[in-house]
């Protein structure tokens, strides 16, 4: 047998290599269709994540929408209680009676039984006119109308409604 292999080693060797050469061929094919599992598998990952960004910023608009549709809903009903109470305010602005300056406040009235002194409340000047009045009166109207505004607007919710 080894007078066999002597003679004849170029055969064996070819043999061997014959046979190694045949198992990578056969893990290179195993290799490649792995490859090929892999990939499609990654570009099914791809897939559903795109279909999942594009989900959730159509579910991100609808809300925004949603909310804005909301926020004008009570802005426009802001407006509207702003403007109502406003203009019922300058009704009774306009028939109020304008005071006198030009006369000293409380000159029609008696005078006192006893001393006047700084306590005996405002002086002619603590009068102020008709129209700074009705610019206080209005401001302070629109500091109720921004307060009951910013009430409202916390009492939206955020959340979407399907709990998404």
């Amino acid at each position: 047998m080894i007078l066999l292999l002597a003679r004849y080693w170029h055969f064996a060797a070819i043999g061997v290599l014959t046979a190694l050469l045949t198992g990578a061929i056969w893990h290179i094919g195993n290799l490649k269709d792995d490859l090929a599992a892999s990939r499609s598998a990654h570009k099914a990952d791809i897939a559903f994540w795109k279909q999942a960004g594009v989900l959730a910023v159509t579910r991100a608009k609808e809300a925004k929408a949603r909310l804005e549709a909301a926020q004008d809903k009570v802005t426009t009903h802001a407006n509207d209680d702003y403007s109502r109470r406003a203009a019922a305010f300058d009704e009774r602005v306009r028939f109020t009676p304008a005071v006198d300056q030009r006369s000293p406040a409380g000159a029609d009235l008696p005078s006192l039984p006893y001393a006047a002194s700084v306590f005996d409340g405002p002086g002619p000047d603590a009068v102020i006119p008709k129209t700074d009045a009705r610019l206080c009166g209005l401001n302070t109207l629109r500091l109720i109308a921004a307060r009951e505004w910013v009430l409202s607007q916390q009492a939206i919710d955020r959340e979407p409604a399907d709990g998404r």
